[in-house]
């Protein structure tokens, strides 16, 4: 895979906002947010209908999903099961800024950079 404009190839941390549906079925939300790994955006075209997407790499929290530890930060990993979904580009709210603990296991989701998504999960 070529990263975007010929640049590396890159997968951001974003927020996504969990439908109703999968809040209730699935515990561990950030009230109804969901940190996720990034993959691809793309556009699906059928008839006269665009469909913009995104196919992400969904993580969980471990733990509480409240503010926890010393840091005082909510921590994130993958789920035990690998979970990638396709999503419409209308559910993902922004960057997700995350600090890593072990590498590609779990990170500390931070908090203290971006105010705007702290009053979106903890309101």
């Amino acid at each position: 895979m070529e990263g975007f404009q010929g640049g590396q190839e890159r997968s951001d941390w974003i927020w996504i906002k969990r439908s109703q549906r999968l809040v209730k079925n699935r515990p561990g939300g950030l009230n109804g947010y969901v940190v996720a790994r990034l993959n691809v955006l793309f556009k699906l075209g059928f008839k006269e209908e665009a469909y913009r997407l995104a196919h992400v790499t969904m993580s969980q929290c471990i733990g509480k999903a409240a503010a926890q530890g010393v840091e005082g930060m909510v921590r994130v990993g993958w789920l035990m099961v690998e979970q990638s979904l396709v999503v419409r580009i209308a559910q993902v709210k922004g960057m997700a800024y995350l600090i890593p603990l072990e590498p590609g296991e779990s990170w500390l989701v931070n908090n203290r950079i971006d105010l705007q998504s702290w009053n979106n999960i903890y309101d």
